[in-house]
Parts: structure tokens; C-alpha cells; sequence
């Protein structure tokens, strides 16, 4: 058993208490002893010396002294004696299963993260949930007009275009008997990409809420601010009627789609 589990330290505190009580009470009866002892040769010294007295033999302890000489290092023993059986004695049947049950289902948990962990009829269902989940866009073209011509542009390189236009691609639905509704676009100043269920994944970049709603597959954004970057993210909706995410705990995450990553950094000097 090893020297420092909560029990045995306790047990130690334990028998150095009683080993404290029991040198007090050890020296205080050689106090009384000595004392005793220089009374009777007080007397052989001065045999003629009268002691007032009420007539009563005076006992060798008090009341007080006797209740704190033997209760407290009995109370003590007893305790003792309880600890050490608590300690030694074998952990009840039924203890020992309900632990090993805890353990077994410990170790049935399906890790998501370091810090997150779902049992594995959640995450069966959160699987086969997110199997059939539609996909966002992958590709993106950029272009912006210039003297009547056609500019195509590249992610992350500064332009001067105040009006930008993208259309994109490589979106799909998945779940059966579903069809491709529409896109939520979100293009601004916002980039932040924190996959849930990691802390504050809510200050992700939702296009749902702070995004515009567009049924075709492209959208042109105007009144640009100079020295302003810009970043693009896409989320398909679908006509389909399953909560996306729904883990059988709570709704997270999007409730469309997986969650949109940025496609495009518009750089407008």
C-alpha cells in the first residue's frame, strides 16, 4: 500500500496524536510522583511542622485530572483501533464492483478531444449524423471588372477593386432525397476558426448568423473599405429537416452544415 494515500497519512497523524497525549499524561504523573516525593521529605525534614488540614485524606489526582489522564488517551485508542480495522480490512464486494464498473465505463468513451469525451452510443449517432451532412464549397473564383475586363484575383494579395464577385463550387448534399436550397455568405473583417467542441468555438465564424442568405452559387460585394481585409466563408443549406449536431445532449455547432472554413483573403488597399 503505498505510504502516501489519504489513509495512511491519516493513520500516521493518528498514532503521533496518541504519542503526544500519552507523554503528557506520562509526565504529568511523574510530576505528581516528584511532587509526592518532596512532600514526604518535607515531612521527614521538619517532623514538628503541623499541616492545616479539614480532616479529609487528599487524593493523589483530581476529578479533572483523572477524566483527562484516562478518557482522552482512551477515546484515542479507540479510534486508533477503528482506523487501522477501516484501513486494513478488505473494500466491500459490491464497493469494488461499482468501481470496476466506473473504470469499464471510462474506458468505453470515445475521445473527441483532450478535454471532451461522449459515450459511444453518442457518438454512433453524432457519426452517423455527421455522415450525412451536406458539404460547404471548396473552390472559390474571385474576379473584379477593370476597363471593361475581367480580373481574376488570388487569395491573400492586396487589390484596389472596391466591388468584388465570387462564385464557387465543389458543395454537395449527402443525405438522401435532399436538395441544395441556397448559401449563407459571410465576406468581412472576422476570421476566427475555433472547431467545437474546444473553448469558445462559439467565437467561430457562424455565416448563419452574421451572413447573407443567396440561392445561387455566387455574390457580388460592394462598398469596400480601404485598408480593410477581408475574408470569405460559405455554408450550404439544404431543404433537409434532420438537427444537424444534434448528439443527443444539446444542439452545437451549425445546424445546416459543418462548419465553414475561410475560402478567400481579400487584401483592398
Amino acid at each position: 500500500m503505498p505510504l502516501f494515500k489519504p489513509e495512511i497519512l491519516f493513520l500516521i497523524f493518528l498514532f503521533l496524536q496518541f504519542a503526544v497525549v500519552m507523554f503528557v499524561v506520562i509526565k504529568y504523573i511523574i510530576d505528581k510522583l516528584v511532587e509526592r516525593k518532596f512532600e514526604d521529605l518535607h515531612k521527614q525534614a521538619y517532623p514538628d511542622a503541623q499541616i492545616v488540614s479539614s480532616g479529609q485524606k487528599i487524593p493523589f489526582f483530581k476529578v479533572s485530572e483523572l477524566v483527562f489522564l484516562i478518557f482522552g488517551p482512551s477515546l484515542l485508542a479507540v479510534a486508533m483501533v477503528y482506523s487501522v480495522y477501516t484501513v486494513v480490512s478488505p473494500v466491500p464486494q459490491d464497493l469494488l464492483t461499482k468501481a470496476a464498473e466506473n473504470e469499464l465505463e471510462a474506458q468505453k468513451t470515445v475521445k473527441v478531444t483532450d478535454n471532451f469525451k461522449v459515450r459511444p452510443e453518442i457518438a454512433a449517432k453524432w457519426q452517423k449524423i455527421l455522415d450525412n451532412v451536406p458539404l460547404n464549397p471548396t473552390q472559390v473564383l474571385a474576379t473584379a471588372s477593370a476597363q471593361n475586363n475581367i480580373k481574376i484575383l488570388t487569395s491573400g494579395k492586396e487589390y484596389s477593386y472596391p466591388e468584388i464577385t465570387f462564385t464557387w463550387s465543389g458543395d454537395k448534399t449527402v443525405e438522401p432525397g435532399v436538395k441544395i436550397i441556397g448559401y449563407y455568405v459571410y465576406f468581412g473583417p472576422k476570421n476566427t476558426e475555433i472547431p467545437f467542441p474546444k473553448p469558445n468555438w462559439m467565437n467561430s465564424v457562424n455565416p448563419v448568423s452574421i451572413g447573407k442568405f443567396t440561392p445561387k452559387n455566387s455574390y457580388t460585394f460592394s462598398d469596400l473599405i480601404p485598408g480593410q481585409t477581408y475574408y470569405l466563408y460559405i455554408q450550404t443549406k439544404t431543404d433537409s429537416k434532420t438537427p444537424y449536431y444534434d448528439i443527443g445532449m444539446e444542439q452545437v455547432g451549425y445546424l445546416q452544415t459543418l462548419p465553414a472554413k475561410k475560402l478567400f483573403t481579400y487584401i483592398y488597399k
